[in-house]
């Protein structure tokens, strides 16, 4: 039987261990949650307005962890958050006593603005939800250009109040929370382009890697095929293989980008990525006219054609992050 003191021991030794295990989870998460800090902190170093991108972003590092998705997301929500309290701040100040009709024209103007500004961000929040392989070109674009058309809306807004006579400490309110809010759809814009660039990346270095063993099958399976045609199919595989480390990369340039260094490394990426496009490129040309058999030369052409397709996709989209950034 048991004494008293053998129950305790048992009963520390519990305690104990329970403590070392509450001790353990609580260092790995925040572990975690310091390594998505640093994730933030990185990706914010790319947009125009890198501490507030940090500040307003930072406070949401359980949710984002280290997703570009989640990131661009979430900047949406914080733009599309600020543009709301905003508006509703614009509306009740609009109702103020000892405003001339100019200013509550412009201040009724502003509201209208910020309004659509709202719908638009609503839009892309919802279209971020759906992203699928097959249509993600046309949903990025759609996002794109609802943010682009959010941030017109909330400069223009902005502007709108430049001249106008209005009481200098509400001038002061109403262009701070403007500009603020245009300043998080602008960082929001920002982290959407490199989402796309990187994701438009990982799906073309995917296909390229699919393909590329789709052809090593092929190229073991010379029967029939032509001295000619084995030389093409060799050749095709050395560049596709020289363009999946082209993407790859990329790809982990994609990862170091920050304002520091955002000219030099995005130059770097679209070198690689217009090498890896040429690369699949003579791929498909050096195909043409062999003797390939009918159905099998339609699925390698196919298959090839659809990998530079991707990459010249992913390549409109860094352009247009870099000219943006630029």
């Amino acid at each position: 039987m048991e004494g008293p003191s053998s129950k305790l021991s048992v009963i520390s030794v519990l305690i104990l261990l329970a403590i070392i295990s509450s001790d353990i989870n609580s260092g790995s998460a925040a572990a975690a949650n310091q390594l998505s800090t640093e994730f933030i902190r990185n990706s914010c170093q790319s947009t125009t307005y890198p501490r507030l991108c940090f500040s307003s972003l930072s406070i949401h590092a359980n949710l984002i962890q280290n997703s570009t998705q989640l990131l661009a997301s979430t900047a949406l929500n914080v733009s599309l958050s600020s543009t709301r309290s905003t508006s509703t701040m614009m509306v009740r100040l609009s109702k103020s006593q000892g405003m001339s009709p100019q200013v509550i024209a412009a201040m009724k103007d502003c509201v209208e603005e910020l309004s659509d500004s709202v719908e638009e961000l609503r839009k892309s929040i919802g279209e971020m939800r759906k992203f699928k392989g097959s249509n993600f070109q046309l949903m990025i674009n759609d996002i794109q250009t609802w943010v682009s058309a959010a941030l017109t809306d909330e400069t223009t807004c902005t502007d709108g109040f430049h001249g106008n006579a209005m009481n200098g400490n509400v001038k002061t309110i109403v262009r701070g929370r403007v500009v603020n809010v245009a300043q998080l759809t602008s960082n929001a814009l920002a982290l959407i382009n490199r989402y796309a660039s990187h994701q438009a990346l990982n799906v073309s270095l995917s296909s390229a890697k699919l393909t590329s063993n789709m052809m090593v099958k092929i190229s073991k399976k010379r029967h029939g095929m032509s001295p000619p045609v084995v030389a093409a199919t060799k050749d095709c595989l050395e560049v596709l293989s020289d363009s999946v480390d082209e993407l790859r990369d990329s790809i982990g340039e994609m990862r170091k980008l920050n304002s520091s260094n955002f000219q030099l490394i995005i130059g770097d990426i679209q070198t690689w990525v217009s090498a890896a496009l040429t690369d699949e490129t003579t791929c498909t040309d050096g195909l043409e006219g062999y003797s390939l058999e009918g159905k099998l030369k339609t699925i390698v052409r196919g298959r090839i054609v659809r990998v530079a397709k991707l990459t010249s996709n992913a390549l409109a989209l860094i352009n247009r992050y870099a000219s943006l950034h630029g």
